[in-house]
């Protein structure tokens, strides 16, 4: 064949997707084009064919491009080349992968896989202007997910850009954050509207910095919030606290307490006034979001457990105390093991602990023991965490009893359903068959009527098992209902034999076992 054969040519289109793909000679000498897509063509497809490189590129793409192929011809590998293009006076950016192929010809052939990666190089761009600048920045899918971050975000945090983005923010932010975030997080997600806000938050050396935080909701074309873009900016150093402060609602009653300990500033004193009594309100700042953090975890429905990954115990709330039956100080003198059913794991558990890499989650269901014996089933939901250079676990355990027999008590309705419907189906079948053999008996009337009475007592058999079934309570019914039902069908079988028959029932509503 001239140029590629038509099987290979197939194959290549149905890779190609939107790229196109060019066969050049020897000469660099444009043979072939193939291309889903002629919207992606710098020229026409019919202008192209003949032409030389130096012809289809300006002459800074055009020598990189000979390169390349010069470069794939003599290793014999796939070559990649990437070059930015000015077409219909937009910028754009174009992968080519080029290969140095021969499918039987006399000449040999460079085939290029030319790729659009405009909006890739746009978004490199932009992650690297985005990581440049000293403003924090990142997005939220939700109130406590996050979708993209900066670097400068992620330094502020003490992570790594990768351990943070599209993740939960439960799994590194600690109980003290997470309240700051979430308050301005629903704000913004349920009313639809940007949130600016002045707050002081720990960077990653633990020092509280004032931060100009705003929150601003993207929406999408139904009015919905589809992600939140979030910016901050460190103003601790050049903006005024006493000013700041005096702004914020959310700090008013804080500023109360301040101004009733320390006084009131005005804005007349001088700068180092200012200065000193800027650092006492941040001193006092630090020591309300510290009770605000101890009554957080004190007053937690969950036991919260912090301990060392040796098991030895630092941190505990009041659910904790009361659901172990420990005093504060037995229980900060103990380990986690000394809480568990069996001991016998202890060494795999802590290998576990210290195989994990930090800010691992985990769940498990397991069993507590009380101080006074008694057993309960648990459920653990934890992750391991750094704090300054000593690695801990901090679990939130959950009794999980009542759940426990919620759980049993849906497994033993599925069983009793079961039952029910087979033990129907049997006496059904039973039934049918007793129906059977009276209508071939029917000349015999001895045989015929014991057979009826055979139906009758099945039948009444269905209607005990169903009532009991249906009851609410479990092991009885309420015989006058099941007399009537009884009755009912009974007398039905008798109207279908034309044969009138009369009832009169004098009950009293009674359970029998």
């Amino acid at each position: 064949f001239n140029g590629i054969k038509e099987k290979e040519e197939n194959e290549l289109l149905l890779k190609s997707g939107n790229d196109i793909i060019l066969q050049f000679d020897e000469d660099y000498t444009l043979r072939k084009v193939i291309t889903s897509n002629e919207k992606l063509l710098f020229f026409p497809k019919d202008e192209l064919i003949g032409k030389n490189v130096t012809e289809l590129y300006p002459p800074e793409v055009s020598s990189k491009v000979i390169r390349t192929l010069q470069n794939t011809k003599r290793s014999g590998e796939i070559q990649v080349l990437e070059y930015p293009l000015i077409i219909e006076n937009e910028n754009k950016w174009f992968s080519a992968e080029v290969q140095y192929l021969n499918f039987g010809t006399a000449k040999n052939n460079y085939i290029v896989k030319i790729s659009d990666m405009t909006e890739k190089k746009h978004a490199e761009y932009n992650r690297i202007l985005l990581n440049n600048i000293p403003i924090q920045v990142w997005c939220l899918s939700d109130e406590h997910t996050y979708g993209s971050v900066n670097q400068s975000h992620a330094d502020f945090l003490g992570f790594k850009v990768k351990d943070i983005e599209f993740k939960d923010m439960y799994s590194f932010l600690d109980l003290e954050m997470m309240e700051t975030c979430f308050i301005s997080n629903r704000e913004v997600f349920s009313k639809k509207v940007v949130v600016k806000t002045h707050e002081w938050v720990p960077n990653s050396s633990g020092e509280m910095r004032l931060v100009s935080i705003t929150k601003s909701p993207i929406l999408d074309n139904k009015g919905n919030v589809e992600y939140v873009v979030c910016t901050a900016e460190d103003i601790t150093e050049n903006e005024d606290i006493y000013e700041l402060s005096s702004k914020s609602t959310r700090n008013s009653i804080v500023d109360e307490e301040f101004e009733r300990e320390f006084g009131i500033l005005t804005p007349s004193e001088t700068s180092n006034q200012k200065a000193q009594q800027n650092a006492k309100k941040l001193k006092y700042l630090t020591k309300i979001k510290k009770e605000k953090y101890r009554s957080l975890v004190t007053q937690l429905s969950d036991m919260l457990y912090l301990h060392d990954l040796s098991g030895n115990i630092f941190e505990i709330n009041n659910s904790a105390i009361e659901s172990s039956g420990y005093f504060r100080e037995e229980l900060l003198n103990m380990t986690v093991f000394d809480l568990h059913v069996h001991k016998n794991n202890q060494d795999e558990i802590i290998r576990q602990w210290e195989s994990w890499p930090a800010n691992h989650r985990f769940s498990i269901k397991t069993h507590h023991k009380t101080k006074d014996g008694h057993i309960y089933p648990v459920e653990v939901r934890g992750n391991k965490i750094k704090i300054l250079d000593d690695h801990y676990i901090l679990a939130l355990v959950q009794d999980i009893t009542e759940k426990k027999k919620l759980e049993e008590a849906e497994r033993n309705q599925i069983i009793i359903h079961e039952i029910h419907h087979r033990v129907k189906n049997n006496l059904q079948v039973i039934n049918s068959l007793l129906n059977m053999q009276s209508r071939v008996f029917k000349d015999q009337p001895m045989l015929a009527n014991a057979l009826k009475d055979s139906q009758s007592r099945i039948r009444s058999m269905t209607i005990a098992h169903e009532k009991l079934y249906r009851t609410d309570v479990i092991g009885c019914i309420e015989i006058a209902d099941y007399i009537k039902t009884l009755t009912d069908s009974i007398t039905s079988i008798y109207s279908a034999q034309k044969m009138k028959v009369t009832t009169e029932i004098d009950i009293q509503k009674t359970y029998l076992d």
